[in-house]
């Protein structure tokens, strides 16, 4: 994935990155801030500042046209560059057809972060979690705004 270098005014340049290995590492991110558990397919697509992640997405239980898709952020993490990769991968690279995301129906600011992303609420587990349950979301790759050209996202 290209490097990226982010320069601000009143700041001296630093190192934005964006890595895909290795994979441990940016579960093991993921995992410390959402308890996410390993599984062997795991791919994930980190951004790096200052040699530190500050947002990760992970992708697992790969199907023929789907996967589950998980994520975590610093406060300021995500940039456009993350987002648009997060979703070229799966629908543009691996061919999928849609997205699949599970958050603790209890987790609000999660909840809120799967809608800003754009996936739409599918169903909800009641008894699935302690938490209220989980609640599934998908997005379609005709759904996604991210595969939009940079500088036309809403």
């Amino acid at each position: 994935m290209p490097t990226v270098t982010q320069e601000s005014q009143s700041a001296p340049s630093r190192e934005d990155r964006l890595i895909c290995e290795p994979a441990r590492e940016i579960h093991r991110w993921i995992a410390d801030r959402s308890g996410l558990v390993w599984v062997e397919d795991f791919v994930g697509i980190a951004r790096v500042v200052d040699g530190k992640i500050v947002a990760a997405f992970g992708y697992d239980h790969h199907q023929d046209s789907s996967c589950c898709l998980h994520t975590a952020c610093e406060p300021g993490g995500y940039n456009r560059a993350l987002l648009r990769y997060a979703f070229l991968v799966p629908f543009r690279q691996w061919g999928y057809k849609c997205l699949i995301s599970i958050a603790q129906n209890g987790n609000v600011r999660s909840n809120n972060v799967a809608a800003r992303l754009g996936f739409q609420e599918f169903a909800i587990l009641p008894q699935a979690h302690p938490s209220g349950g989980l609640r599934f979301g998908v997005m379609s790759s005709e759904q996604c705004r991210w595969l939009e050209p940079m500088g036309s996202y809403k």
